[in-house]
């Protein structure tokens, strides 16, 4: 026993009694370690927007964690678009770990790149002292980057404004798309060149997608785009980061946009001239003024007069008079040269209007009689075979003052204030209007005229009848609707026929010259009706044909200030060509003569 004692005892000493040396590449109980590599290389896939990580599988090893020495591995492959390479075990299998860099510094932007880094994997123990069988292993990373890519797009972006789903302005979309592996919205900005044609362009991933990009593009008011083709450019830029110093392939296109602004096509007219004359100064008469063509006179209240003075320009002979007259008010020239002013005086029955009738005579106006009427002011409305008319609210009242015998013949005229009377044949026209408008019509050739009709027109607007024209047996209004005369007395729903007129324009005043021609004269709708970006808006004088209703010609006049139409007075020669304007100017009255070409 004492002799096994020593013995064990010298083993101890010795390093131990295993029975063999100690291996340099040994693990527990002797065995030897080592790694296996089943593959040489890994293939990351890059992604040019973020940073990857990829961890894989590439061997084995027999080494025991805990019971062996501590096992470590290292990698010589280094480069900038790596953040880290690890290689580690874990249950006896080996593992890659790469960390790259996003790859749009690193890479070509045009095209497929890999990036090969090659090196060498060791594994070792007790400090490295000891490397593992299996290696130094060669081994290989690839990263392989696709590029970010702008579809194919069209150069010429077409439009038109009937794709508009509302009347203001047309908003549309496109959708481009983006081959692109990445998941992070890229950096992009369009730019828009016209202004005057665009109010906004847009450009906004889809959401939910990574290739899908919306410009919206919306344009311009429609009624602030004349009716033509527009053109304009848009420039795109898709790129990785925000300067742009590295863009997507294809990703800063130029595009060109046609918007076709449908619409009746700007028309332009031939000016005409009219020959301007400046009046005397000191004929400033108010808006009120009248033309006599018996005389070639122009009359009016003279402006701020408060002794009640009429003055009067002869165009025939360039001279001026001044004429004292009675009232407070002043009516309108009723035909045969005929002229009421009357003033207002209250008594114990009420208002009593005592009315003062003049005539012009030999380049002079003089008063002929005076009349008291009850109720209201006289308000003539026609002369006709040495009578003045006027309408009434009943039987009783009268409605005809015959000038000769200074007396009153009664009946009833139920008549509203837009009324006409055509002298050529003696008809008293009358137009109630509301939803609907309705005309009246009396003959004063009747020695007791009585209402010939009463017609109801029910597709018509009320605002057409407010300027109303007999020509040619042709009843015409502002609209340029016309109806044939005599109008049966019915329903009508429909004119005869329409003139030819600007749908930015309205009849201003109307006369058939000595051509049978009718000569119209019509003004620019307030805005928005006449919008100069579409329409010619100036004054536009047109002839047409006084039968037939077909257009024969049509002239501008755009040398005028923008003065509003009620600011001018528009007369007629009968049977002749001549068309006078009377205008209302700052240095004055000034009056214009129509030259025809």
């Amino acid at each position: 026993m004492k002799l096994y004692f020593q013995l064990l005892l010298l083993c101890l000493l010795l390093g131990g009694c295993s029975g063999s040396d100690s291996d340099s590449n040994s693990g527990s109980k002797g065995k030897t370690l080592h790694v296996t590599l089943n593959t040489n290389q890994v293939n990351i896939k890059g992604d040019m927007y973020r940073i990857g990580s990829l961890r894989q599988a590439i061997g084995t090893t027999n080494h025991v964690f805990g019971v062996d020495p501590a096992l470590s591995f290292s990698i010589n492959i280094n480069h900038t678009i790596l953040d880290s390479v690890e290689i580690s075990a874990d249950n006896g299998v080996v593992y890659a770990s790469v960390y790259n860099k996003h790859g749009y510094p690193f890479v070509n932007l045009n095209e497929p790149t890999t990036i090969t880094l090659s090196g060498t994997i060791t594994a070792c123990v007790q400090n490295c002292a000891v490397v593992l069988q299996g290696t130094p292993a060669p081994f290989t990373i690839n990263i392989i980057f696709e590029p970010a890519e702008v579809a194919e797009l069209p150069e010429l972006l077409t439009y038109t404004s009937a794709q508009a789903d509302n009347p203001n302005w047309l908003e549309i979309s496109e959708i481009i798309r983006i081959n692109n592996s990445t998941q992070d919205a890229l950096f992009n900005e369009v730019t828009y060149f016209d202004p005057e044609l665009l109010q906004s362009a847009t450009l906004r991933r889809v959401a939910d997608s990574t290739t899908d990009y919306r410009l919206t593009l919306r344009f311009n008011h429609q009624d602030n785009l004349a009716n033509r083709r527009h053109t304009g450019q848009l420039a795109l830029r898709f790129c990785y980061d925000s300067a742009c110093r590295y863009p997507v392939k294809n990703g800063q296109p130029q595009l060109t946009i046609h918007y076709d602004q449908l619409g009746e096509p700007y028309q332009t007219y031939p000016e005409i001239t009219l020959a301007a004359q400046l009046l005397p100064a000191d004929f400033y008469i108010n808006g009120d003024i009248h033309y006599l063509p018996e005389t070639q006179t122009l009359f009016g209240v003279m402006q701020g007069s408060a002794e009640h003075e009429q003055k009067a320009y002869s165009i025939k002979t360039a001279s001026q008079s001044q004429f004292q007259i009675e009232g407070d008010t002043y009516n309108a020239v009723l035909g045969e040269g005929y002229y009421v002013a009357y003033s207002a005086n209250f008594t114990e029955q009420g208002y009593v209007y005592r009315h003062h009738l003049y005539r012009w005579e030999q380049d002079k106006l003089s008063q002929k009689s005076s009349f008291d009427y009850m109720h209201r002011p006289w308000n003539p409305m026609a002369v006709f075979a040495g009578a003045l008319y006027t309408h009434s609210n009943d039987d009783t009242t009268p409605y005809r003052y015959n000038i000769a015998t200074a007396t009153f013949d009664y009946g009833g005229f139920y008549l509203s204030h837009q009324h006409l009377f055509d002298n050529e044949t003696a008809q008293l026209y009358n137009f109630l209007l509301g939803e609907q408008t309705v005309i009246n019509q009396w003959s004063l050739q009747d020695e007791h005229p009585k209402e010939i009709i009463s017609t109801l027109l029910t597709n018509s607007r009320q605002d057409c009848w407010i300027n109303v024209h007999v020509v040619n047996r042709k009843l015409l209004n502002r609209c340029g609707e016309s109806y044939n005369l005599p109008i049966a007395q019915t329903e009508i729903t429909t004119p005869d026929q329409k003139l030819v007129v600007p749908d930015s324009h309205a009849i201003h005043a109307m006369t058939k010259n000595h051509q049978n021609q009718l000569v119209v004269v019509l003004t620019p709708k307030e805005s928005p009706r006449c919008n100069p970006i579409k329409s010619y808006c100036s004054w536009i004088i047109t002839r047409y044909n006084a039968d037939t209703l077909q257009l024969i010609d049509s002239y501008g006049w755009s040398d005028q200030p923008q003065i509003f139409a009620a600011m001018t007075k528009i007369f007629f020669q009968p049977g002749s060509d001549a068309l006078l304007l009377v205008r209302f100017e700052e240095q004055g009255v000034k009056l214009y003569q129509l030259e025809w070409p």
